[in-house]
């Protein structure tokens, strides 16, 4: 059974080849690997052939750039496997990644496989790949284990699931948003019937300062609102509808945070406004936040902080960010 994995790259030269490495290597060998070139002005797109010279399993697809969703878009529309990964191209794979879920596909007849990832900040660090469990998902658990609980938080990422083909047919990324996972991977989750899941970390997941997903807050940081409120539109259950309120209420919190702890961009003239209203909508559902089982005592008193004074909660957390700069060598994280 052919699996396609879709690399979708722009301006990742010091990256794509330990990215292209661990996909190359991979102890499963019924591979297409699609690298979609979204524009790139560095020499990713020559690191790209050069590879394909060596391994006609690589096709690249060249386009204008049009960000991660359009890539990832691209990608499907010429992948010809019955099972379709995601791969970012600044992250990388255990070498037996793949041979496991396809293994799980086999044995399981599974819509989805999905194993760990593991944040990381450079290649040195290990990850838990023994002694995993094994679970599986059918009927309304699927949909339940999407949303999370407020114990514990949904499974929004793609890169570290693989999909039956024949789930995403008609399934395509909101283009020209970030948080772009999270309705994609509703609508999937939507539709399938059975998931096996493994425990185990098999996806290298590397934090690096730039990346999309770190740094100053800028407009579209808050497309996941968006990409919830979508979500919360399509679902019927009032259970399920509360669940992934509280989804948009955390992300709220953590938005805001990462606001007054690194900044905002220049470019986002309308923040003020945003703020505003966004912690009205945080402060009136401070107790759900509060009393979920989602948040450890630090996140709590982060919550409790944020409430009372949102310049003192980021001068607070500005100091710890200084001590995760100094154990992570510069790179910036979630904090």
């Amino acid at each position: 059974m052919k699996l396609s994995v879709i690399i979708p790259v722009y301006n990742v030269e010091n990256y794509l080849k330990r990215c292209l490495d661990s996909v190359i290597n991979q102890t499963y060998k019924d591979l297409e690997i699609i690298v979609v070139n979204d524009g790139s002005t560095d020499s990713s797109l020559e690191i790209a052939r050069e590879y394909a010279e060596e391994d006609k399993r690589i096709k690249i697809v060249n386009k204008e750039n049009g960000g991660l969703s359009s890539s990832r878009n691209a990608g499907l529309d010429v992948a010809t496997g019955e099972v379709v990964a995601f791969l970012d191209s600044d992250d990388w794979l255990e070498l037996n990644a793949y041979e496991l879920a396809m293994e799980a596909f086999n044995d399981h007849s599974a819509d989805m496989v999905w194993f760990a990832m593991k944040n990381v900040y450079n290649e040195d660090e290990t990850l838990n790949t023994q002694n995993f469990q094994t679970k599986i998902y059918c009927g309304d658990e699927v949909l339940a284990v999407f949303l999370g609980t407020n114990k514990k938080g949904p499974s929004l990422s793609s890169c570290n699931k693989l999909y039956a083909s024949k789930v995403l047919k008609n399934i395509r990324f909101i283009e020209g948003k970030t948080s772009e996972d999270i309705y994609f991977n509703f609508q999937a989750f939507s539709i399938i019937k059975k998931i096996v899941r493994y425990d185990a970390e098999l996806y290298h997941y590397f934090q690096r300062t730039g990346s999309i997903s770190c740094g100053k807050i800028k407009k579209h940081s808050f497309d996941c609102i968006e990409m919830w409120n979508k979500v919360i539109q399509d679902l019927e259950s009032k259970e399920q509808i509360k669940i992934a309120e509280f989804n948009k209420i955390h992300n709220i919190f953590t938005i805001l945070l990462r606001a007054t702890t690194f900044g905002v961009d220049e470019s986002f003239v309308e923040f003020e406004e945003y703020k505003k209203a966004y912690l009205k909508v945080f402060r009136k559902n401070i107790f759900s936040l509060l009393n979920s089982g989602r948040l450890d005592f630090k996140r709590k008193l982060a919550v409790i902080l944020l409430y009372l004074n949102y310049n003192l909660c980021g001068l607070i957390a500005r100091k710890k960010l200084k001590v995760q700069l100094e154990e992570t060598k510069g790179a910036v994280v979630w904090i």
